[in-house]
Formats: C-alpha cells, sequence, structure tokens
C-alpha cells in the first residue's frame, strides 16, 4: 500500500490506497487546492493583501503533493517493468502455483510458456493452458 500524506489548506488525512486510486485522491486534493488558492486570491483585501509567508508556505505544499503525484506515478511503472521483466524471464521454466482461495488453495505445476498483458496486468501464460497470476508462484524450477 502506498501513502502520500499531503498538507493541503483542506485535508489533512492520508491519501492512502494503490496505482490508479491514490493518483486520483492526490490529483483531487491538487485540484482543491488550487481552486482554494484562485479563490482566495481573487477575494482578498487590496489594501491588506495576502502575507507573502502564507503564499509561500501553500505552494510549498503544492509543489510536495505535485512531487508526491510523480513519484507514486514513476513507482507504479518501475512495479510493472519489474514484474514483467521477472515473468518473461519465467519462460521456459517449470512453475508450481496455487489455485483456489486461502482456505482450499491447491498447488498445480506447469511450464511457462509466455506472458500476457492485459489493463495493466501481467498473466503468465502455462502449457496447461491456464493463465495466472505471477504472485500465485510458490516454486521455480529449471
Amino acid at each position: 500500500m502506498t501513502t502520500i500524506t499531503p498538507q493541503t489548506a483542506t485535508d489533512n488525512t492520508p491519501v492512502t490506497g494503490t496505482g490508479a486510486s491514490v493518483l486520483s485522491k492526490a490529483a483531487e486534493q491538487k485540484d482543491m487546492f488550487l481552486k482554494l488558492l484562485v479563490a482566495q486570491l481573487k477575494n482578498q483585501d487590496p489594501t491588506s493583501p495576502m502575507d507573502q509567508k502564507d503564499m509561500m508556505a501553500q505552494m510549498a505544499q503544492f509543489t510536495s503533493v505535485e512531487q508526491m503525484t510523480k513519484m507514486v506515478e514513476t513507482l507504479d511503472r518501475m512495479s510493472f517493468n519489474t514484474t514483467v521483466s521477472q515473468s518473461v524471464g519465467l519462460i521456459g521454466k517449470s512453475v508450481d502455483y496455487t489455485t483456489g482461495t486461502d482456505i482450499a488453495a491447491t498447488v498445480e505445476s506447469s511450464s511457462v510458456t509466455g506472458v500476457s498483458m492485459a489493463g495493466g496486468v501481467v498473466k503468465l501464460n502455462l502449457a496447461n493452458g491456464t493463465s495466472i497470476d505471477p504472485t500465485s508462484i510458490v516454486r521455480v524450477t529449471s
């Protein structure tokens, strides 16, 4: 689970989740921050403008949220690329993998014949005709 803790003028709760959900929540908070900042600038008293310290603090917070959002995107891409790379390395290997639920899991064996990717999900194609998630592997042999 990834956690981002932006400290905006609207919400001090951490953004938690995985992948796209974290990015979506962070983007929502970024948009809300910008809307509040623009509203604050529009409605400030011209004879008593916003304190520069407050403005700089808010801009620093905005920059932090932007950098954290980019970092999550980069980590997601790196994680996906690592999964693809490791999965391709399994082609031609025999794997033991679990099927079913945690309570009624069984271990089956087959050899990896290929790797497929659809919608950001990596699946291993096996000689027995099934496709499995790489995380279900419990043993790899040559």
